[in-house]
């Protein structure tokens, strides 16, 4: 079966301002389910809630991350000497201000 292409157009045409329409009023009440991120425990919560609990994660995911990032560098550089530490790594020097000419 052929579908001119005008009749597909106006389809869709329909259908996509019709969901836009849809999104900008906001999701119905009646026929809408729970997400769920919306639900957690049987609970509903609010999006102040949920953002926090995002944030409180995200916050010990960071924590965790910096922890392991510390103990890495703090194993790598108990094998170094003293002079070695002391002596500026290569990428180190990129990251430096470069210094101002002596003035004479």
């Amino acid at each position: 079966m052929v579908v001119p292409e005008w009749i597909v157009k106006r389809c869709l045409h329909f259908l996509v301002s019709r969901a836009i329409a849809q999104a900008m009023s906001g999701p119905d009440k009646s026929s809408a389910k729970p997400d769920k991120s919306a639900v957690s425990g049987g609970k509903n919560l609010t999006r102040e809630e949920r953002l926090a609990a995002k944030l409180r994660e995200n916050l010990r995911r960071r924590k965790a991350q910096a922890r392991a990032t510390t103990a890495s560098e703090s194993a790598g550089s108990d094998s170094e000497s003293a002079s070695d530490s002391l002596s500026p790594r290569a990428g180190d020097e990129s990251r430096r201000l470069p210094k101002p000419p002596p003035e004479s």
